[in-house]
């Protein structure tokens, strides 16, 4: 529900973390130097304190706040970004769609598993080049954003615990 005139908001949120791939999220982004664009850092910090003084420009590390601001800071988001080098699942990414937030996540994620071209990208972990490219993707196809937006709601709102429990369930009923 971003304005056209506004920039083009990407956030990511979670601890920022070597695990977490913040280091290659803050590199990605410098050289993507995607025009007209912001990138929001919510969450714990545990990297150096001298990286997170010297973030680039259009990167704002908001720091860790409660989960109703979480969930007005992805409202007020065009794309969420998911670097991780490992996941047993990320749950942030489904709360991200949840809000109607395109994902970018990497394969060591649940990205894989609930994200399609409709609704986001998986890029590889540790890829900078991929995920400047993809980045710029979004930068270059913001016309595509609202109904990337849709798509990420209604894969959401697919992804539930009932939809979960019939699909094993079915996997399971031969086994039986």
């Amino acid at each position: 529900s971003q304005l056209a005139t506004s920039p083009l908001r990407f956030i990511y949120a979670g601890q920022s973390s070597i695990r977490k791939g913040t280091p290659v999220l803050l590199e990605a982004w410098r050289k993507a130097a995607v025009p007209d664009a912001e990138l929001l850092i919510v969450g714990s910090w545990l990297l150096a304190e001298s990286k997170l003084k010297a973030l680039s420009a259009g990167v704002r590390f908001i720091g860790p706040v409660g989960p109703e601001r979480l969930r007005e800071l992805y409202r007020e988001s065009d794309v969420f970004v998911f670097p991780s080098f490992f996941e047993g699942f990320g749950l942030v990414i489904l709360e991200a769609m949840a809000c109607g937030v395109p994902v970018i996540a990497s394969e060591r994620s649940a990205g894989p598993d609930v994200l399609d071209e409709s609704c986001g990208r998986v890029v590889r972990a540790g890829d900078v080049d991929q995920l400047v490219e993809t980045l710029r993707w979004f930068g270059s196809n913001r016309d595509r954003l609202p109904g990337m937006k849709r798509a990420a709601r209604a894969k959401a709102e697919t992804l539930t615990w009932t939809n979960y429990r019939r699909a094993v369930a079915e996997a399971v009923a031969a086994l039986i």
